[in-house]
């Protein structure tokens, strides 16, 4: 596998940034889906208000597992950015793609991407519908998405 390319400016500093900007504020909430992770069961649900309720998370919207930019840059600046994101006070760094669970957990595997580093959460059904008024670029606009408490 090829290496990723180099991240011009860490991502930590471009959440901030963007949060700076008002693009995106703490408190925002995101709509009531269900996601699926892949497990050691199995595919199982994950909601948004588990996955985010009382917690500081991250999470990045990518178009689509394997897809050559996704899979050579994408994420692996946030695997390499784990670290400072984390540092932040970051509890969850979670990745969103309209794929299946089997298809999250096979690219994660493919990265070397351990459960605690980045949930790995598939919208299969394309559940997350974003705001158009709020995120007007759709799913790729959740980049960098801090949702707080």
């Amino acid at each position: 596998m090829a290496k990723p390319a180099p991240i011009a400016s860490s991502l930590a500093d471009s959440m901030a940034r963007q949060i700076a900007e008002g693009a995106f504020k703490p408190g925002d909430k995101l709509p009531a889906v269900d996601f699926t992770v892949n497990t050691a069961e199995g595919p199982q649900k994950i909601s948004t208000d588990i996955l985010f309720s009382g917690r500081k998370v991250v999470l990045f919207g990518l178009p689509g597992a394997f897809t050559p930019t996704c899979n050579m840059n994408h994420l692996p600046g946030f695997l390499l950015a784990h670290d400072a994101i984390k540092a932040q006070g970051v509890d969850t760094i979670a990745c969103i793609s309209v794929n299946d669970a089997f298809v999250m957990g096979a690219w994660a595997d493919s990265q070397g991407i351990g459960k605690d580093e980045i949930v790995m959460l598939g919208d299969g059904n394309g559940d997350l519908i974003p705001d158009p008024e709020k995120f007007p670029n759709g799913i790729t606009a959740l980049a960098d998405y801090v949702h707080e408490k």
